[in-house]
């Protein structure tokens, strides 16, 4: 009344929805809430918190990652919910990996530890970011994957690919490791050798070889992991698979 009485325009109010957390209960430090301190320490970029807080409660037509123009520009009171919204971190994990994809090459660099840089060859580290935006949402994801690609440190098998691994069996790693030592740098060339002197194809080619060279079953394309690992650490983990008399 007061406004009106001074002729003043009148203020449209609305409210955002309640934010829950997975749980169903009201997000609070309890059942996963971040501060923006944690959020940082954890990697995560400004751009993909903002792109999930902006749907929490809020819709719009795109389901891009979208920068603060457009978020601006899209927002609506009308998209807002009335249900209470509910924070997942699979969600902002889901924006992080977009905007890790759209971040410059010197970002990126910025965004790893010290300690990753160090690990990587100069040769390699364009392919390595191609594995980083890829394959990771967190610098600690980067560096484990530098730790598996470019040392020749010990890493443990899952179990999923052991069991393939024994499958495979010896003949398997023996083929593997010709056609390695033949075509060091050439993939579609090693690839096509294994296949023709093992008579695998399929999971029982590919899968073997993933135990081989870093013991998971996800992860990088494999042309990737055979042209980021050094050639005879990669031949030294074909080799693993041979009982000790070979």
């Amino acid at each position: 009344m007061i406004l009106k009485a001074l002729d003043l325009p009148l203020p449209h109010y609305a409210h955002t929805a309640l934010i829950l957390g997975e749980d169903g209960a009201p997000l609070s430090k309890r059942n996963g809430s971040l501060s923006i301190q944690e959020l940082r320490q954890m990697g995560y970029f400004p751009l993909a918190v903002v792109n999930l807080m902006a749907r929490l409660g809020h819709h719009y037509e795109s389901e891009e990652l979208m920068d603060l123009d457009a978020l601006k520009s899209g927002f609506a009171m009308a998209h807002l919910g009335r249900s209470p919204a509910r924070f997942d971190q699979n969600h902002l994990n889901h924006w992080q990996s977009l905007a890790l994809r759209k971040v410059s090459d010197e970002t990126l660099d910025a965004w790893l530890q010290e300690e990753t840089l160090f690990l990587i060859p100069k040769e390699q580290a364009a392919l390595f970011r191609e594995v980083v935006r890829s394959n990771c949402k967190n610098p600690f994801e980067a560096h484990q994957w530098a730790r598996l690609l470019f040392t020749e440190e010990v890493f443990e098998v899952e179990a999923e690919c052991q069991q393939l691994a024994d499958q495979a069996g010896e003949n398997f790693y023996r083929h593997a490791i010709d056609a390695a030592v033949l075509n060091p740098e050439d993939f579609s060339a090693f690839l096509s050798a294994l296949k023709s002197t093992s008579g695998a194809k399929g999971k029982s080619l590919f899968m073997p070889l993933r135990a081989a060279f870093t013991g998971r079953h996800d992860g990088p394309e494999l042309a990737q992991l055979y042209h980021l690992i050094q050639p005879s650490i990669l031949q030294r983990r074909l080799a693993v698979h041979l009982s000790p008399s070979h």
